[in-house]
């Protein structure tokens, strides 16, 4: 009789290990798939992020002679144009140090990301004319880990500056 209740507790403790390494398993298989899923949705973030804030400026200003295309350090700017209470100011958006910043300066100032407003981490910026007419440029963005996404843009003012 004492024989037949040991091999009952083999059995539900044979069970129990199961069932723990079992959990175990799908609790670390969620994790990686968490992980993963995570690293993606912030990959697409930022690629989708930094396209639509470029194309919203551009959109905000696309008034003839209001884009220009220009430098900061080894990176290409975006410059806008624009008039506020009657006096032209100059938006910038460039890459330094990893970050893609935005700084508003009186024409003819020079940019410094130290006094720009950081917007989000990004690797790169080129700009260049994509031979479809005037007005249309391709503007290439790197992200921090590497993922280039890049668009196409026509003004409707048909005029793009270079610096």
């Amino acid at each position: 009789m004492q024989k037949k209740h040991h091999i009952d507790m083999f059995v539900v403790l044979a069970l129990f290990c199961v069932f723990a390494v079992c959990a175990l398993l799908l609790a670390a298989i969620g994790a990686g798939v968490y992980r993963n899923t995570a690293a993606v949705m912030e990959s697409n973030y930022n690629e989708r992020t930094s396209i639509l804030y470029v194309a919203e400026k551009l959109r905000q200003n696309d008034v003839a002679g209001a884009v220009r295309i220009d430098s900061v350090g080894a990176s290409d700017a975006l410059v806008l144009v624009e008039q506020v209470s009657g006096r032209n100011y100059e938006t910038w958006l460039f890459v330094a140090d990893g970050t893609l910043y935005e700084e508003l300066l009186a024409p003819g100032g020079q940019p410094e990301a130290t006094m720009g407003q950081a917007i989000m981490p990004m690797r790169d910026l080129r700009i260049s004319a994509n031979g479809l007419g005037d007005g249309c440029f391709t503007v290439s963005f790197t992200t921090v880990d590497g993922q280039v996404a890049s668009m196409d843009f026509n003004l409707a003012s048909t005029e793009v500056g270079e610096a």
